[in-house]
């Protein structure tokens, strides 16, 4: 039988925390889903811990890295919709029959997250987050080089992801920011006020370690591409010329002010971790850190840049204008 959902779920030396993410699957008060795991090239038995539920599948490959392990995923899902979750994240019980729900209510919404309780490594509580439900907000969040969908938060309808391409393997970060930019065009964006998934946060992760900012490159790189399609109808990576298109992009990004933005970012996050496990020295020193790398950062609110984006935007017009 066909279950409503699929959750992907790609997983590389996993084995401490998978556990703790598909027992949360197995507690869902909704019973038609499956979950793909798609372990990528792990070396510590990951694989072993999905016992107990036929409702698991496996899929094995080789380390290929999280955009080939989420494109290998989705391509071996059957659910109508498609779920993320990592594995260091877990669902509260509601998660899928919430969102599930919201999705069948409202056919314009073609993706949608959820509030996000947030803890440390170690265990330390850090306070939870609600994002904005509405469309045009979440595209304005996308505006400034945030996600406002986390990852592990997403379900998306099928359709709506193999029309908007799917995940593109030339994002090997940043894939579901790149995916939301594309879901937007095609319909509604949406995310639930309640909170329904527990998110670890950690200076280690893939989209945190990464000091150059490739993970925030990515994101610029597909801003940028968002631009040109919007203002040229045509996506630069989709052409023949893609590759030329990049190495041009991430030329301009070196000298660009957004590694240090990102790095700031990261120091804000950390100061955040440090602060919820009690370390204010630790807080502190990483705050000083963030404002030396963006000294405008305090000014913004909150922390979140009015428009980071300026640049990527002004650098694609340049881009489209040159290449008439």
């Amino acid at each position: 039988m066909t279950p409503l959902i699929s959750v992907v779920l790609a997983a590389r030396n996993a084995r401490g925390t998978l556990p703790r993410a598909l027992a949360s699957l197995a507690a869902q008060t909704m019973p038609d889903w499956e979950c793909v795991v798609v372990d990528d090239g792990s070396t510590d038995g990951t694989a072993d811990a999905v016992v107990g539920d036929s409702r698991f599948r496996v899929v094995r490959q080789a380390g290929a890295g999280l955009t080939a392990a989420l494109r290998r995923g989705v391509s071996e899902a059957r659910g109508t919709l498609i779920a993320r979750l990592d594995a260091d994240d877990v669902c509260l019980p509601d998660r899928l029959r919430r969102q599930s729900e919201e999705l069948a209510r409202r056919p314009e919404v073609v993706a949608i997250g959820c509030g996000v309780e947030l803890v440390s490594e170690s265990g330390s509580a850090l306070g939870s987050h609600v994002y904005p439900s509405d469309h045009a907000a979440l595209v304005a969040s996308l505006d400034s080089l945030l996600t406002p969908i986390p990852h592990s938060t997403l379900m998306v309808r099928r359709d709506a992801l193999e029309s908007a391409g799917g995940y593109r393997a030339a994002f090997i970060k940043a894939q579901d920011y790149d995916l939301l930019r594309r879901l937007s065009e095609l319909g509604r964006l949406s995310s639930l006020s309640d909170v329904l998934v527990r998110l670890t946060v950690s200076n280690h992760s893939m989209t945190a370690a990464s000091e150059g900012g490739e993970q925030f490159e990515y994101c610029a790189l597909a801003y940028a591409c968002a631009t040109l399609r919007a203002k040229v109808g045509k996506d630069p990576l989709e052409e023949p010329s893609s590759s030329e298109f990049i190495d041009e992009f991430r030329r301009w990004y070196r000298t660009s002010r957004l590694p240090a933005l990102f790095r700031s970012r990261l120091a804000r996050r950390e100061a955040r971790i440090a602060e919820g496990e009690g370390m204010p020295g630790a807080a502190v020193a990483a705050l000083a850190r963030a404002t030396w790398l963006d000294p405008a950062w305090p000014l913004r609110g909150l922390g979140v840049d009015a428009d980071p984006a300026a640049e990527a935007r002004a650098w694609a017009e340049s881009w489209a204008r040159r290449n008439r």
